[in-house]
């Protein structure tokens, strides 16, 4: 059994031991910028705080070290490549660019695509929520509720039958930011409740595909400064792109 966290538990279990696993990883502060948001990228820990240049918003992801980072690849300002070894026996490579177009970071996960995972795995980070944020979640005609309220269906399955685009959002009715997925058919995300905490916030969670990486993970933080209507724009947008 593998186990993975940063918050603190309990567990009742009989008959087994536990041995702590070293990871060797490069750390450092690596930033990223164009003209309307700037990117900071924290190694180990795959912390990432995305920030408009207007003062208006920020975002701070919580730790997500699925992957001991080995090496970072300048690209250009815009711009880095993280390559790495999961967190696994084979230590397997994969790299992750981060990349800013306007104000969303995309962040594009590549290896192999025979590449052996036997779990989900988290990325980004989960995000705190501020009191007076509500939750977006675009499951059949769309649903808003503050972030003290549990989502009714615990997660949101990007690949349900009533899934309609494969993003959560968060807003205070004004600005806000939105996590988006390319990868619906194995995508989830997921509503929790931290340990002392009296929100809730959310993380997506990538599957195998039949018990392989199989093709690229890209995942967006976007930032928005009308709500859901530009969640939407947005999404119509690069959905587009990639049709086209």
């Amino acid at each position: 059994m593998w186990l993975e966290g940063w918050a603190g538990c309990v567990l009742y279990a009989d008959d087994f031991s536990l041995s702590k696993y070293e990871i060797d990883a490069i750390s450092g502060e690596y930033i990223i910028e164009n003209e309307k948001v700037k990117a900071v990228i924290q190694l180990p820990e795959f912390t990432i705080n995305l920030m408009a240049k207007s003062g208006t918003h920020s975002v701070q992801t919580n730790p997500a070290q699925f992957a001991a980072a080995k090496s970072v690849e300048f690209i250009n300002a815009k711009a880095i490549k993280v390559n790495c070894e999961l967190l696994d026996e084979q230590k397997s490579p994969i790299s992750i660019e981060f990349a800013l177009e306007d104000k969303a970071l995309k962040m594009n996960i590549d290896g192999d695509s025979e590449l052996d995972l036997s779990s989900d795995f988290q990325f980004p980070g989960s995000i705190a929520s501020r009191a007076n944020d509500y939750f977006i979640v675009p499951r059949a005609t769309g649903i808003m509720f503050p972030v003290s309220e549990q989502y009714p269906f615990w997660e949101f399955s990007c690949y349900g039958w009533k899934a309609t685009m494969p993003f959560i959002g968060v807003t205070n009715l004004n600005n806000g930011y939105m996590v988006c997925t390319h990868d619906q058919y194995d995508a989830v995300f997921q509503f929790t409740k931290p340990p002392g905490e009296n929100l809730y916030t959310f993380n997506v969670q990538h599957k195998p595909a039949k018990s392989k990486l199989g093709y690229d993970r890209i995942v967006f933080i976007v930032l928005v400064e009308n709500g859901y209507v530009e969640m939407c724009k947005w999404y119509r947008e690069i959905g587009e792109k990639v049709v086209l």
